[in-house]
């Protein structure tokens, strides 16, 4: 979770590939942003990786596993990402399809009373 330049990538990537915890290092393009994952308050250094769907919470790995978290209902932050953009279009949908019907009744109420 750092944005490193190409020499101290290289430097630092032979300490880090010796660590326990496997890594990657990731080129960044022109414009763009090292996204950071927020941590869990609860569990120092986990990622908050999950959404409690049942409590509508964001929680780590650990509160699945040995948390108050692990009978709740959860899905990735990916995929609750997906269902709210896939829920969100449908909504603009039926926006678009209820103010076209708000604008032909104008149209019509228009053209029934005169100026």
């Amino acid at each position: 979770d750092a944005a490193l330049c190409a020499p101290c990538g290289e430097e630092l990537h032979g300490f880090r590939s010796s660590a326990k915890r496997p890594h990657s290092i990731v080129p960044l393009g022109r414009g763009e942003r090292l996204r950071r994952v927020p941590r869990c308050p609860t569990h120092p250094g986990e990622k908050l990786l999950f959404l409690s769907v049942t409590r509508q919470q964001l929680i780590c790995r650990d509160c699945i596993l040995v948390g108050e978290h692990e009978h709740d209902r959860y899905v990735t932050v990916e995929e609750a990402g997906r269902q709210t953009k896939s829920d969100l279009w449908e909504l603009l949908q039926r926006a678009r399809g209820a103010l076209g019907r708000v604008e032909e009744q104008l149209e019509a109420h228009q053209r029934r009373v005169p100026e």
